[in-house]
């Protein structure tokens, strides 16, 4: 398994190296409900989860049929969206 190199600054929380780039780097104004700002906290818990899991050698909390789960339903939404119907998750 390859991993990406995440240079992480240790004194800084996981929080804190989440955001780190987001409020160096934008110098746009970002909408009121931003992903980051929005979901923050789960987003935190879940990389500690994994830099845990990783850590430790134990399984990931999060499995690849969560992700492609989460996407078939993202994916439900937006085509419900974009035609006003309803939209099955079977559907997809």
């Amino acid at each position: 398994m390859v991993f990406q190199q995440f240079n992480l600054f240790p004194h800084l929380t996981v929080l804190e190296n989440c955001t780190l780039a987001q409020t160096l780097v934008s110098r746009k104004p970002q909408p009121e409900f931003f992903f980051l700002e929005r979901y923050m906290r789960a987003y935190s818990a879940e990389w500690a989860a994994f830099v845990d899991a990783v850590n430790s050698g134990s399984a990931l909390p999060v499995t690849l049929d969560d992700g492609v789960n989460a996407l078939a339903v993202a994916e439900a939404a937006t085509r419900s969206a974009k035609s006003g119907q309803t939209v099955s998750l079977a559907s997809i």
